[in-house]
């Protein structure tokens, strides 16, 4: 599928800089796509002793989708279609607004739940819990 459109893109390139992308896009597909149709191949036929032709193991295929996760960033960064630099800034900044956003929210959590323990002695008492539960999914 993914070959397919990446070859189809290719022969449609109007541009040059498109077709140098997406030749780039081809081979990055290519490179991850040959030896999984290898390791597809060798399941089906098998040695007399039950083992595969070709001892591959699917977690080290799993790491060849880096080839066409570099190959779309080498097309995009090749030819400077995206600010790489203002990218950056805003990963780490939302990276960072996040985790803080999360830290917090725990916090609320914990110190309402250490509230609720010590005030209302809801360590035992379901009906309080399930209010407190009912509440915390509410919003």
């Amino acid at each position: 599928g993914i070959w397919i459109i990446t070859l189809i893109q290719r022969q449609r390139a109007k541009t040059p800089t498109t077709r140098d992308q997406a030749n780039t896009l081809f081979i990055g597909t290519t490179l991850m796509l040959v030896p999984v149709f290898i390791w597809l191949i060798s399941r089906g036929i098998t040695l007399p002793n039950g083992s595969p032709i070709v001892p591959f193991n699917l977690e080290a295929i799993i790491t060849l989708t880096i080839f066409p996760i570099g190959a779309i960033t080498y097309a995009v960064l090749q030819y400077r279609v995206m600010d790489s630099e203002r990218a950056i800034s805003r990963g780490i900044t939302y990276s960072i607004m996040g985790s803080i956003l999360i830290i917090g929210m725990y916090l609320v959590v914990l110190g309402g739940a250490l509230l609720s323990i010590d005030i209302l002695n809801a360590s035992n008492n379901a009906l309080l819990i399930a209010l407190i539960l009912f509440t915390m999914v509410k919003y």
